[in-house]
C-alpha cells in the first residue's frame, strides 16, 4: 500500500459489514487470525476497495466499469428501486454493495471516501464463464458443459454484448431434474439451448437495487417474476443461494433449482 500516491476514492465497508465478512470466515476471531495470517490475501482486499483518482457520487453512472488498485474490475450501477415503505428511491451499488454515504473527503483533501454495506468480495475473477470455473466447489460444470454445447458460453464472454447477470443453476440442481427431462436435454439440442437461455438475462441484476417484486425477460423472451427481501431473492420459486458473485462482465447468482421455462416466444 505504501507505493500508492496521488488522489485516490476508497470504498469503506461498515463497521457491521467487516464484521458479517469475518463471520463467513468462521467467526470474527477466526476471520482475524485468517487474515493475519495471509497478509497478501488482506491487502488484496483492500486494494479491491480502493481506486485511483477521485470517483464522486455524480461520476457512478449505471454499468460504468473501472480498475481497482488490485486489478480487478469495479462496476457501479445505479436502479431506480424502493425503499421498505414502497416509495421510489435511487440505489447506487458498487459490485453489489449498497452505497450507504457519499463524497467524504479526507482530511488531507487526497483521498473520496464512500461507505458501503459489504466488503467488496470475492474481487472478479474473469468475466461470467470464467467466475462460474473458478467456483472452488467446482458446482456448475453441468451448466458449463451446457453453456459449451449450445455454444452460448462465446456470446456472453464477448465484451460486446454484456452485461451479463447469469442465474447459475449448481450440478445438484441438474441432477434433481426427471431422468425423462434430463434425457429430452441431451438428445434436443433446441431445447437446452432454451434452458440455458432462461438462466441468462442481458442486464447487471444485483440484489441490492431489485423491488419486492419485479418481472424480468430472460434471453429467451420469458418473463420470470423475481422476488426480493431483504439479504434473500428468489425467482420462479427457486431461491438464490450464493448472491453477487462480481464479474468482468456481469454477475453471477447462485439457484438451487433449474428455473421453470413455462411458454416461450421462440
Amino acid at each position: 500500500m505504501s507505493n500508492l500516491s496521488g488522489k485516490f476514492t476508497l470504498f469503506v465497508p461498515t463497521d457491521l459489514a467487516f464484521n458479517q465478512f469475518l463471520q463467513k470466515l468462521g467467526g470474527i476471531k477466526e476471520g482475524v487470525n485468517k487474515l493475519k495470517q495471509n497478509p497478501a490475501e488482506l491487502e488484496r482486499i483492500v486494494k479491491n476497495h480502493l481506486v485511483r483518482g477521485l470517483v464522486r457520487s455524480s461520476d457512478l453512472a449505471d454499468d460504468l466499469v473501472g480498475p481497482s488498485v488490485a486489478n480487478t474490475k469495479l462496476r457501479s450501477n445505479v436502479y431506480h428501486s424502493e425503499d421498505r415503505n414502497w416509495k421510489d428511491v435511487d440505489v447506487i451499488t458498487i459490485n453489489g454493495a449498497n452505497v450507504l454515504k457519499t463524497d467524504m473527503a479526507t482530511q488531507d483533501k487526497y483521498g473520496l471516501v464512500h461507505v458501503v454495506d459489504r466488503v467488496l468480495f470475492p474481487p472478479t475473477v474473469g468475466d461470467v464463464v470464467q467466475t462460474l470455473q473458478a467456483d472452488p466447489e467446482q458446482r456448475f460444470t453441468t451448466f458449463i458443459k451446457a453453456l459449451q454445447a449450445t455454444r452460448l458460453d462465446q456470446e456472453i464472454t464477448d465484451y460486446n454484448t454484456g452485461p451479463w447477470t447469469v442465474f447459475a443453476p449448481t450440478n445438484t440442481a441438474f441432477m434433481n431434474l426427471p431422468m425423462k427431462e434430463l434425457e429430452e436435454l441431451i438428445t434436443n439440442p433446441k431445447k437446452l439451448s432454451k434452458l440455458v437461455l432462461n438462466h441468462l438475462i442481458n442486464r447487471t441484476i444485483f440484489s441490492a437495487g431489485m423491488k419486492a417484486h419485479q418481472r424480468l425477460t430472460m434471453a429467451n423472451g420469458n418473463r420470470v417474476n423475481l422476488f426480493a427481501r431483504d439479504d434473500r431473492l428468489k425467482i420462479e420459486g427457486s431461491n438464490v443461494i450464493n448472491m453477487d458473485i462480481p464479474a468482468t462482465n456481469g454477475v453471477v447468482q447462485v439457484v438451487e433449482n433449474i428455473i421453470e421455462m413455462g411458454p416461450s416466444p421462440i
